[in-house]
């Protein structure tokens, strides 16, 4: 009997010593802790093109020229936050694979061929990278825009009968 009470009260005396070190580890862990927060947020550039309805104005063609008929435009690109972009210019309206063309009578006439540039020598495509041309990467700051020039040329010697040409080029901007 006397063994069993010794056994009752060293369990006891067990049970108490492990409440107080667990009121003791509950106490510590309480403490206050450094940490951190970590914060995200994605900012894209939102870019459009100002003037968007740039007219390419080649004039008056005349086939007996010896040279080419030439013209220029520009269109400016504007984004919400400073980034790069690259321009391209789709086939247009009435292409056939590599060739631009531009029709008479609304799209059911016949065709002018004629080419766009992205550098005044002319010498450097301007397209969409599928086979017309290359795309071009501009750098783009917040502000007023920045101005993409387009060269055009019609190449001579194309007999087509008089009458009004046009087709419609599409720009298209990638945000890089």
């Amino acid at each position: 009997m006397i063994l069993h009470h010794r056994a009752r009260l060293r369990a006891r005396l067990l049970l108490g010593a492990a409440a107080v070190l667990g009121l003791s580890l509950g106490t510590q862990s309480a403490i206050a802790q450094d940490g951190q927060i970590q914060v995200f947020a994605l900012v894209q550039a939102d870019c459009s093109v100002v003037a968007g309805n740039a007219a390419l104005d080649f004039d008056t063609y005349d086939s007996s020229d010896s040279g080419p008929t030439l013209a220029n435009t520009t269109f400016s690109v504007t984004c919400t936050s400073a980034t790069d972009v690259t321009v391209s210019l789709d086939e247009g309206s009435n292409a056939d694979g590599t060739t631009r063309r531009m029709s008479s009578n609304g799209g059911g006439g016949p065709l002018l061929t004629y080419e766009l540039w992205q550098d005044p020598a002319r010498q450097i495509k301007f397209g969409d990278d599928s086979g017309l041309g290359t795309s071009k990467s501009i750098p783009v700051e917040v502000g007023p825009g920045t101005e993409v020039p387009v060269f055009g040329s019609i190449v001579p010697g194309q007999q087509v009968p008089a009458g009004s040409y046009q087709d419609v080029v599409n720009i298209i901007l990638t945000v890089t």
